[in-house]
């Protein structure tokens, strides 16, 4: 699940674009607010990606998103 949660984050390309879908993540299409954000990023970057043998690709993605 990593790698394919990861290929899927590489298609993100500017910051608000990221913003927009680590809001929505599980809402069945609606959107979802700070609180969700912050959620979603943590159980998915930090509990699945950043454990993962995609730890590395993970944060370079994160790095030139904001880089």
């Amino acid at each position: 699940m990593p790698g394919a949660a990861l290929k899927i984050l590489e298609t993100i390309s500017s910051h608000r674009e990221f913003i927009e879908v680590f809001k929505r993540i599980g809402h069945d299409g609606g959107k979802g607010n700070f609180n969700d954000l912050r959620t979603n990023y943590a159980q998915l970057m930090f509990q699945r990606l950043f454990k993962s043998q995609q730890s590395v690709e993970a944060e370079a993605w994160l790095r030139n998103l904001y880089g």
